[in-house]
């Protein structure tokens, strides 16, 4: 239990760390955090099940979607979402323990990707200005029309 706790306290004060500063959903390392922040719940939750990494799924995909991830987390962010799916696949079709791997490979997934967010906010925020690079905008580069209608 001590572990547990200790690495809780760990994974919250990591998270604390990164979200350090305002509130920015401008800010390129936006996605980034929310997906810490979502990694970090699904890794201290102690009623959290493999289902329950299904909340992810909009947070990682929006930071694979801007294009800012590591190496690192992208891969992960891919192993978890095959690996733990194809382990319950064997499962089915060897008559297996695959819900165990499945598990431990989801976990694994989950910690790399940890791992790696903290990685790619660390890299983003080490600009030499220490700010962000736009005014706190959305960008309406990406959007439909290129933001017509919007201010």
């Amino acid at each position: 239990m001590a572990v547990t706790l200790l690495l809780s306290v760990a994974t919250v004060a990591c998270v604390a760390v990164a979200w350090r500063g305002p509130w920015n959903p401008g800010d390129p390392t936006f996605p980034a955090k929310v997906g810490l922040l979502f990694v970090g719940t699904v890794l201290v939750n102690f009623h959290s099940h493999g289902y329950g990494a299904a909340v992810l799924v909009v947070p990682l995909i929006a930071l694979l979607a801007q294009g800012t991830a590591s190496a690192l987390t992208k891969i992960a962010i891919g192993a978890g979402y095959v690996l733990p799916n194809a382990a319950l696949v064997l499962q089915v079709v060897y008559d297996s323990e695959g819900i165990a791997l499945a598990s431990l490979l989801l976990a694994v997934c989950v910690l790399v990707t940890f791992g790696g967010l903290l990685q790619t906010i660390r890299t983003a925020s080490s600009d030499p200005s220490g700010r962000s690079q736009d005014d706190g905008r959305l960008s309406t580069a990406r959007w439909p029309g290129g933001g017509r209608g919007t201010s």
